[in-house]
């Protein structure tokens, strides 16, 4: 009896001297109940999937970014641990000898996890050809955690997933809330980089039924006379207002505003700054904002 206590005192003092014993753990879905999960709109597109006991990977596409590889998980804490994702081919598909990257992860707090990359595109592929996708998970101390999605008749979702990414608005809200069109000097007329503003803006309010008003407020630079400046800076708004209705906006949502130079943004005293001043801004309101702003 004394010796078994013994060898438990000790098995006890041993595992306290080495705290970073080396632990891994793997886990997955049983692969029955193995799937990846569509879900999208005009505003963004992610398949997802449930690692059992894990986590959860996603893969997302957003207007005018890189596709993001996201991992959650309630008990590990990503802000101590180094963690990699990277596609396992199967041994049976092992002679096509296909190569796919490894991603590096970026903790954005304790639960998760992200890199940003047009590469993962490949991931899709991948996927879709039913290979395994696996992230590992090192906290630093010796432990090691991976946990892998399978991929079972997944062809559908990814078709779904391409489907919806080819539809995404051209500019996410952080874009379109607020454009400044910068004209050139004298001038009232749209350039193509207006254009493409334009239509970002009037496809995302067509999308966004929370956009109550557009305001359209336009500005010159201090040369020339303030009258003249004034005229100049409704023909801006009004060229502006006008291409956003033609474009398919409702004429009562757009609010037009003339303001010639009396509201510069820098001073006119060099050509960058009447540059900047020579604008029309162009901001979206939602149902919650106030139109002052």
């Amino acid at each position: 009896m004394k010796v078994i206590t013994i060898i438990k005192i000790s098995l006890w003092v041993v595992c306290a001297l080495l705290p970073n014993v080396l632990w891994a753990g793997s886990f997955q879905t049983e692969l029955e109940q193995s799937n990846w999960r569509y879900q999208g709109d005009k505003f963004s597109c992610q398949i997802a999937h449930d690692i059992s006991r894990f986590g959860e990977i996603s893969l997302v596409a957003r207007p005018d970014a890189s596709l993001t590889l996201n991992l959650n998980s309630q008990w590990l804490n990503f802000e101590k641990a180094h963690s990699f994702a990277q596609v396992v081919v199967p041994s049976w598909h092992q002679t096509q000898h296909e190569s796919f990257p490894t991603f590096k992860f970026q903790a954005k707090n304790k639960q998760q996890t992200s890199v940003a990359d047009d590469k993962l595109g490949l991931y899709l592929k991948a996927i879709a050809k039913g290979y395994t996708i696996e992230v590992t998970v090192d906290n630093r101390i010796g432990e090691q955690f991976s946990g892998i999605a399978n991929s079972v008749n997944s062809q559908n979702v990814i078709e779904q997933f391409r489907h919806c990414y080819a539809q995404l608005l051209p500019k996410p809200y952080s874009y379109v809330r607020r454009i400044d069109l910068i004209f050139d000097s004298g001038s009232s007329q749209l350039n193509s980089q207006h254009e493409q503003d334009l239509n970002a803006i009037v496809e995302y309010v067509q999308a966004d039924s929370t956009i109550e008003r557009i305001l359209v407020d336009a500005h010159t630079d201090g040369n020339g006379h303030h009258l003249a400046n004034l005229v100049l800076s409704k023909e801006r708004a009004d060229e502006v207002a006008s291409r956003l209705v033609e474009l398919g906006l409702a004429i009562d949502m757009v609010d037009v505003r003339h303001h010639g130079e009396r509201m510069p943004l820098v001073a006119n005293s060099t050509e960058k700054g009447r540059s900047i001043n020579r604008r029309v801004t162009v901001k979206l309101v939602k149902h919650s904002q106030g139109v002052n702003q």
